[in-house]
């Protein structure tokens, strides 16, 4: 999804590390089990269909690391990505208190931000900048509060010209002030969900991502392609209930929305 125009889209959804499964035996820290943090994440089960609900209900598990790492790249949208230097970072607490900042750097565009949250899951979200240089705020919401570290976390900012490639694309005017958001659809094996069609209060845009990997217009898609994915433009600034519905099954998940500014975020059960 890296190559040509599907460059463009790809970005909005930020996959994981690739890291292999790994047992999460933990370790105790007193009262608590400490997730062990060199125990990576499961890999991305890929672009295939979805369907599986046996997580629905369970409660999400609260372990975690004693000290949260997150680190990555910043990079620019368009047909090709290049790294971004000197972009701000920010890891933002639930209720929207900065807790650590970095700076991403001429290597790359690395950055890197950690915060102590003490073997409990920490529901914070990112957000990386660089208004100096035309780009559009980026924030990234994780699809269950962060229970370890990420260390290959890619961020993805537009500037006005790869913007108004994507609402081309499309099919859609923006409307200046409002602000968008970058949707992903995953079952209990994180694969991608096919067939879902999704809703927001108050409403927006709805564009699906094709099979392709590029948004396509109203007529042409109108439900989730194995890609799971979708784009909503033109949503009013403050909070969104996004859904999802598919199967007899809803998908739900409130979204902060700012103005001018898109944010990625993927619906769970």
């Amino acid at each position: 999804m890296t190559r040509a125009l599907v460059a463009v889209l790809a970005p909005l959804f930020v996959a994981c590390s690739g890291s292999s499964p790994a047992i999460d035996a933990g370790f105790d820290a007193g009262s608590r089990v400490c997730l062990d943090p060199d125990a990576g994440p499961a890999p991305d089960a890929g672009d295939v269909d979805g369907g599986d609900f046996s997580c629905a209900g369970v409660a999400a598990p609260t372990s975690a690391v004693a000290d949260l790492v997150l680190a990555g790249t910043v990079t620019s949208a368009g047909l090709t990505r290049n790294p971004v230097v000197g972009a701000t970072v920010e890891l933002f607490d639930p209720g929207g208190t900065r807790i650590d900042t970095g700076t991403s750097d001429a290597d790359g565009g690395a950055y890197r931000v950690e915060h102590a949250i003490d073997c409990t899951a920490y529901d914070g979200y990112l957000r990386a900048s660089h208004a100096d240089a035309g780009f559009y705020d980026f924030y990234y919401y994780p699809p269950a509060p962060w229970r370890r570290g990420r260390t290959e976390l890619e961020l993805v900012i537009f500037d006005a010209s790869t913007r108004n490639l994507a609402t081309l694309l499309a099919m859609v005017t923006v409307t200046p002030g409002t602000g968008a958001i970058a949707l992903g659809l995953e079952d209990c094996t994180r694969t991608p969900i096919t067939g879902a069609t999704v809703t927001t209060m108050p409403a927006g845009d709805v564009r699906y991502v094709g099979p392709g990997g590029l948004p396509l217009g109203p007529a042409a898609q109108t439900s989730t392609s194995p890609k799971g994915q979708a784009l909503i433009f033109n949503l009013p600034v403050g909070n969104v209930t996004v859904t999802a519905s598919v199967q007899g099954r809803t998908l739900t998940r409130t979204v902060a929305v700012r103005a001018d500014s898109i944010s990625a975020v993927t619906l769970v059960p």
